[in-house]
């Protein structure tokens, strides 16, 4: 079913690059960056929609 799917990325450049690199291209952010402590330390993350208006979080460790 579309837009039944939750999957997240982990981005190796720093998060302000991706979404600059994202509006560049004319994708929209769902959600503004968002931090918060995961199993393994601190995270911020985005939130995009794909084609089938799935959710994608893109995450950057903050250590």
């Amino acid at each position: 079913m579309a837009g039944s799917a939750d999957f997240f990325l982990i981005a190796a450049t720093p998060l302000e690059d991706v979404i600059a690199t994202l509006y560049s291209i004319g994708i929209n952010i769902e959600e503004d960056p968002i931090g918060r402590t995961e199993a393994h330390g601190p995270i911020s993350s985005v939130y995009i929609r794909e084609p089938d208006k799935n959710l994608i979080e893109i995450r950057k460790n903050r250590r």
